[in-house]
């Protein structure tokens, strides 16, 4: 178990079957969204959505129909939803390549129920 907003790697191996247990985290389109995490927690996963949505490291050469590429210092806010797309694009924090209609997918497939995740950032915006 982890302490406020997980690393990449406790998001990708922990959360993501946690919601997938618990009836949350699926994903009415198959697509698979890579998610390159630049920084000494960060990785490489592909996330793979659909009914049973997964997650598994991925080598550099695997393709999805999107990849998500930031640092990992920026991977909280943009788990929580706080982050601001445009301007993390335009500024280069945020990296997107690919069928950017599959963000709507990622948010609507972890937000019922509230994971560990949301209920984590709702109670730091809170105190």
């Amino acid at each position: 178990m982890f302490r406020g907003l997980p690393t990449p790697a406790q998001f990708f191996d922990e959360e993501i079957p946690r919601l997938v247990e618990r009836g949350g985290a699926s994903s009415e389109r198959r697509a698979d969204v890579i998610f390159e995490i630049v920084g000494p927690e960060g990785g490489r996963w592909c996330l793979h959505l659909g009914k049973q949505p997964s997650a598994e490291r991925v080598d550099p050469w695997v393709q999805g129909q999107l990849l998500v590429r930031m640092d990992e210092a920026l991977f909280p806010s943009f788990l929580d939803a706080s982050l601001e797309l445009e301007p993390a694009i335009s500024d280069g924090r945020l990296a997107l390549a690919g069928d950017v209609d599959l963000l709507g997918d990622l948010a609507e497939m972890w937000n019922e129920p509230l994971s560990m995740v949301d209920l984590r950032a709702k109670k730091d915006r809170e105190s």
